[in-house]
């Protein structure tokens, strides 16, 4: 889900392929009656928006993966698919700044990259922000940099957590990694960033399970716990003021008691 000034937007996976959903309503409310701003998606599963568009990122059961793009006052339930993707690709996350849509592809884990596409359409020929990572997977834009989570190989010990970032405009390939092997597992994990520090659900203690949100410099160093006690936080927001965070709940109550979190930062 992602919000502007004017509506909410998301997308309904449905329960058979083909039948996927992008939706739109006003946030004063749509009387129960939302708008498919696109119809016969396969399965959506990432959403960004600017002042003009919403892009999306589907995926098909039979190999391919599209970046598509609807205007939000509606484009005829006929998206334009800005890139195709086929083969090993598995794109996961998306995040626009206006110009550019940039998306991560997980690959086959290895071969994993960050991309990036005009709005106005690049050819089906994307440019390649980053490449040769680990199974990236959520990216987050502030300003003029993208930072995102990925797996991180320690040898003897095997795979571990990292956030990456690299401008724009790209950085010959190498991004910069700003912690890696603290305070959570493997991705898939959510981070959010207010371009001071960088936010995500992490790992405090035995037990293997998100209990914390953690918080590092966007320069780099060593993480710190912002919030622990909590019961599998997992989708993060941040604004200029506080922090924001989704509980899972307990096993112990069927995870009947989830919660939306804030607190100051």
């Amino acid at each position: 889900m992602v919000v502007d000034a004017s509506n909410v937007y998301w997308f309904d996976q449905a329960m058979t392929p083909s039948y996927g959903l992008v939706m739109e309503c006003s946030v004063a409310g749509c009387g129960g009656s939302p708008t498919a701003l696109a119809a016969r998606q396969n399965t959506p599963v990432a959403i960004a928006v600017d002042s003009t568009n919403v892009y999306w990122v589907d995926t098909d059961t039979s190999g391919w993966d599209y970046v598509m793009e609807c205007a939000i006052g509606g484009c005829a339930r006929t998206p334009t698919p800005l890139v195709q993707e086929s083969g090993a690709s598995i794109l996961s996350s998306i995040v626009t700044d206006g110009t550019n849509v940039y998306w991560t592809d997980t690959g086959d884990g290895t071969f994993g990259d960050v991309r990036a596409c005009a709005v106005s359409g690049c050819g089906g020929s994307p440019t390649m922000i980053a490449e040769g990572l680990d199974y990236p997977f959520d990216i987050v834009l502030n300003g003029s940099t993208l930072y995102w989570t990925q797996s991180h190989y320690v040898a003897g010990t095997g795979r571990d957590f990292a956030i990456a970032s690299c401008p724009t405009t790209g950085c010959g390939g190498v991004p910069t990694t700003i912690t890696s092997g603290n305070g959570a597992a493997v991705t898939p994990v959510p981070i959010a960033t207010d371009g001071v520090d960088v936010y995500w659900p992490g790992v405090v203690g035995a037990g293997g399970y998100a209990n914390s949100i953690m918080r590092v410099p966007v320069t780099g160093g060593t993480p710190s716990t912002f919030v622990t006690g909590q019961p599998l936080p997992s989708s993060i927001a941040v604004t200029s003021t506080c922090v924001y965070w989704t509980n899972q709940g307990t096993a112990a109550n069927n995870y009947t008691d989830g919660s939306v979190m804030s607190m100051p930062k």
